[in-house]
């Protein structure tokens, strides 16, 4: 093996460990994200099938950076529980602390529960479609990475 060649791997092998780094990152960072949303929408899913109705009072409402959203209080068999549910802009102008409004929440499990309002289920079916939408990403990210780390490879090989 010459100097040249030498050389020339010693220049490839951190972009090669580089690549291995991200591809081992963005998809442990996208099957993070992916886990996330699927266990948010097998909740969303459970308290649409089975979820019971009460009313809540709103205690507090706070506009973030990730988005609105409404804290409110509401009482099963003389227990007290909280939650928080993010509500679109729209109703979260028409939301008004103290006032009630009505929430679904698990019998077995009364703590597990959100807004019944038509704003929050909807945007619990964009979970699914965000949901998808990651996994294919997932899978693009995947393939684009091992294709570079297959074609540093080659050229670690040939140096």
């Amino acid at each position: 093996m010459n100097a040249a060649s030498r050389a020339r791997k010693k220049r490839l092998l951190p972009s090669y460990v580089i690549f291995l780094f991200l591809f081992v990152f963005v998809i442990g960072a996208l099957q993070f994200s992916i886990q996330a949303v699927e266990v948010r929408a097998q909740r969303f899913h459970l308290l649409l099938a089975r979820g019971v109705q009460t009313m809540a009072t709103i205690t507090a409402k706070r506009a973030t950076t990730s988005g609105d959203m409404v804290y409110f209080r509401y009482t099963v068999s003389d227990r007290t529980y909280t939650g928080r549910s993010p509500v679109s802009p729209e109703t979260f102008d028409t939301l008004v602390v103290g006032h009630v409004t009505p929430v679904l929440y698990l019998p077995q499990s009364p703590a597990q529960c959100e807004l019944a309002l038509s704003d929050v289920l909807r945007w619990s079916s964009g979970l699914a479609h965000y949901w998808r939408i990651l996994q294919i990403i997932n899978g693009v990210a995947c393939l684009l990475t091992l294709l570079r780390i297959a074609q540093l490879r080659k050229q670690l090989k040939a140096a």
